[in-house]
């Protein structure tokens, strides 16, 4: 179902203003965290990416869920999966609030290899935060098991070889294969994880990625089949 993935190049405000309302019938997807991030080294593997963690564009404050969270609740129709950090839940379930967007739970990962290396550090932390939940009025199409809970125990990539904050794939499969759903969208796509989960999955795939870098390694990690969408305002070359 490679054929049934789509890569936009693109600022995701622009791509979701133009799609139709409850058009997509579930979002997974890893914002910038709205915290200043920086610091250690990833493993690049065969891809060009910097090796020094960068800071994100939009981490330093929390205009991106403002921006973007009204704009996904109008197109969706379904659940959603948020990452966000602790220091930025409460903004994040404003913004949901005044989208109308009804919150069912705060999921965390825990991350049973996570390492160290910040020797001074207080409180290291081991666990990152997923807000679930629907716009209000849509359904949520769970078909999960009944032990489902809200402690996700599972490794993170040894070795971040695509993204400085690349989520390993068994997150969205879990998320993905706990709801009937044909289709999802990623707003934030990165290296393109959640793709790959859907096209696991045999649903739609819509991802969204500013950096043509990470468009090209998305691309490169789904193989075949892609139809890449570069935006209207760079010409970019995937070989």
């Amino acid at each position: 179902m490679s054929d049934n993935i789509t890569i936009h190049c693109a600022d995701c405000l622009d791509v979701m203003a133009d799609m139709p309302e409850k058009s997509v019938e579930m979002a997974f997807t890893d914002p910038p965290y709205g915290v200043s991030y920086r610091g250690g080294h990833f493993h690049s593997g065969d891809v060009s990416i910097v090796r020094e963690r960068e800071a994100l564009s939009g981490d330093d404050n929390t205009e991106i869920y403002s921006k973007s969270i009204p704009a996904l609740m109008r197109i969706l129709d379904g659940p959603f999966y948020i990452f966000c950090a602790g220091v930025c839940l409460r903004d994040v379930l404003n913004v949901l609030h005044t989208s109308k967007a009804e919150i069912h739970s705060i999921i965390v990962w825990n991350k049973t290899n996570a390492k160290y290396a910040a020797m001074n550090a207080q409180y290291k932390e081991r666990k990152e935060m997923m807000v679930y939940g629907k716009p209000k009025g849509s359904v949520l199409r769970w078909c999960g098991p009944s032990t489902e809970c809200t402690v996700w125990d599972g490794p993170r990539n040894p070795e971040n070889n695509y993204h400085p904050t690349q989520k390993p794939i068994w997150l969205a499969n879990r998320a993905i294969r706990n709801h009937q759903v044909s289709s999802v969208i990623d707003p934030f796509m990165g290296a393109g994880s959640t793709m790959i989960a859907a096209k696991e999955n045999g649903i739609r795939g819509i991802g969204i990625e500013i950096d043509p870098r990470y468009c090209s390694v998305a691309q490169g990690r789904l193989a075949q089949g892609v139809m890449f969408q570069p935006s209207q305002t760079e010409d970019l070359v995937i070989v």
